[in-house]
């Protein structure tokens, strides 16, 4: 039986780029989806390389740029320049014949949703990753306002309604919230499809061992977090919640911070001004298997985001059987079950926080138990499984 054509496009460099949450569902899902579709990727160079294909997974896809980004101070934004030039490579792209456009970043589907009604018109697929409007967390002052942050939930609206397929990743209450927003003929287009982790990369391991490993004490109490570095993700309240922990809590105990971003100096201000040095490890960008064996090795997870779709931290974070302490924000609930796996902080304030760390480092052993029971429900296998399935529904669809 002949395979569906399928084109991924997203706005990433696939060589250079590091697994983040966008990029690791990408990567991890696609040997489930080569089963049944004859893929291409198409992405961004960071680098100017011209690449034709690419190893994921063991596999080869062919691989082709549609635009050049920067990593070093710009004047034009990425994304700009990268859906001006993908406007440019419509015609190509639509030569290839191919039965699905799958858009990673609404943004880049733009210039294929003024589409003529020919039969022979590739189905738009959006995966939108989260209900949360960017611009509402984002750090940037000029665009955190209410014009643009309208203007995007107005555009996202009219991406929504003109695709043929929406995949919302998200947790079950912020499914049901974002559908409510849509007629009922579009709403029956917007399909729940949560995230999942690389179950060959984060599992259950000894605790004991990892911890003599990485140079740590095997009666020290650890917390950890992985993520970038920015307002979305909120470090800063992660930090002053530590300091909380320490100061008037009294708990003595180490954070573990994976990942970079552009608040890196002014976490590192800020670990100064507490006096955390000793007591805070900011250890970088670093490999999903490097990250398993930290993770393996803390107490708790805390995730201070926020919001978020549905995040691919806090199963990996599961699958290594930690519970979570977490903001009450969107995107969580399908995973942190209030005194079950984790705890919910209802205040993003420092002290809540640290009362729900404090609740979760007592109780570590049960709830991680029950945490990593709950991540059985997120292997790649079950997500892809119901991913293939809208999909071929889409590509068979008149």
């Amino acid at each position: 039986m002949k395979k569906s054509r399928l084109g991924i496009i997203c706005s990433t460099d696939y060589v250079t780029y590091p697994m983040g949450g966008m990029m690791s569902f990408i990567v991890d899902v696609i040997p489930h989806l080569s089963s049944d579709f004859d893929i291409t990727l198409w992405g961004v160079s960071a680098d100017g390389r011209k690449v034709g294909e690419i190893n994921l997974q063991g596999s080869v896809y062919p691989f082709k740029v549609f635009s050049t980004v920067r990593t070093e101070r710009k004047i034009v934004p990425n994304i700009l320049r990268v859906v001006y030039n993908l406007r440019g490579k419509v015609d190509e792209i639509l030569r290839e014949g191919y039965d699905i456009l799958y858009f990673h970043g609404i943004p880049l589907s733009y210039p294929f949703l003024r589409k003529s009604l020919g039969r022979n018109y590739p189905k738009i697929v959006n995966h939108v990753h989260g209900i949360t409007n960017p611009f509402s967390v984002s750090g940037n002052k000029l665009v955190q306002n209410p014009i643009v942050v309208s203007l995007y939930e107005r555009y996202r609206k009219w991406v929504v309604e003109n695709s043929d397929l929406v995949l919302l990743a998200a947790d079950r209450e912020g499914y049901e919230t974002f559908i409510r927003k849509y007629d009922p003929s579009v709403a029956g287009k917007i399909n729940y499809i949560p995230n999942f982790a690389d179950t060959r990369v984060f599992s259950k391991t000894d605790k004991g061992q990892l911890r003599e490993q990485l140079g740590l004490a095997t009666r020290e109490r650890i917390f950890i977090n992985a993520g970038r570095l920015s307002p979305q993700k909120d470090p800063v309240l992660l930090v002053n919640s530590f300091a909380c922990l320490k100061e008037e809590l009294g708990i003595d105990a180490k954070l573990i911070v994976i990942g970079d971003g552009e608040l890196r100096q002014k976490l590192e201000k800020l670990i100064g001004e507490k006096c955390l040095k000793p007591h805070v490890l900011l250890l970088g960008q670093l490999g999903r298997r490097e990250i398993a064996k930290w993770l393996n090795a803390a107490d708790v997870y805390v995730y201070t985001s926020q919001g978020n779709g549905f995040p691919i931290a806090l199963v990996e974070a599961t699958m290594c059987g930690l519970p979570i302490v977490t903001t009450d924000v969107t995107g969580v609930h399908d995973i942190v079950i209030n005194g079950e796996t984790g705890y919910l902080a209802e205040d993003r304030n420092p002290r809540e926080v640290a009362a729900k760390m404090a609740a979760a480092l007592d109780d570590h052993e049960r709830l991680g138990k029950a945490a990593l029971a709950l991540s059985r429900g997120f292997t790649p296998d079950k997500i892809a499984a119901n991913l293939i399935d809208a999909l071929k529904k889409v590509a068979g669809a008149d």
